[in-house]
């Protein structure tokens, strides 16, 4: 009697080891990514509809320096579709630029953001291998790290203009300084 022995290899549906890696690699590149843009969209939601000052202390300022940074490299475009197109005078405009900035600087993140992944996600094992995929994906885990600091930061300055940074047992205060007179 003959066995018959049904080979996963040979009907090819196993996943070999290089594989996988690149699977995890993929995987783990897209769960950064997601954080990332998560928290770009939590930023937004705290800065929107402030005012654009970077120069004064504020409740969003740190969100919004969050923001300013991932938008960056493309801060450009507002001012080219402002200046070359017909838009320079309108109120969707007005109200990107002037009045709700913030709303720009997160579209400009995503944007970014999006280029970044459809180039990586596309291109970035056979360009970098998977530790270069792994490495990107790092990258932006470390800077969505950065930007939740920012948050908590901006938690923190709510809570300590709420006066709720209060302690929970009461604080001695200190006995006043003894005089001596000479």
């Amino acid at each position: 009697m003959k066995k018959n022995k049904n080979s996963s290899k040979k009907r090819n549906n196993y996943i070999k080891a290089s594989d996988s890696k690149k699977k995890r690699a993929l995987e783990f590149f897209n769960r950064c990514t997601l954080l990332l843009l998560i928290v770009i969209l939590v930023s937004l939601a705290v800065c929107f509809d402030r005012p654009y000052e970077l120069a004064k202390p504020s409740v969003h300022g740190p969100a919004l320096w969050f923001l300013h940074l991932t938008a960056w490299p493309l801060l450009f475009l507002p001012g080219v579709v402002n200046n070359i197109s017909w838009a320079h005078n309108t109120p969707v405009m007005h109200y990107l630029i002037d009045t709700n900035p913030a709303l720009v600087l997160a579209i400009l993140a995503a944007m970014l953001l999006g280029v970044i992944y459809l180039l990586f996600r596309r291109y970035g094992i056979a360009w970098f291998g998977v530790s270069g995929l792994r490495s990107a994906g790092h990258f932006m885990l470390i800077f969505a790290g950065w930007g939740i600091l920012q948050l908590v930061i901006c938690a923190v300055i709510v809570l300590q203009d709420t006066n709720t940074l209060i302690p929970f047992h009461p604080v001695k205060t200190p006995p006043a300084a003894v005089q001596s007179s000479k």
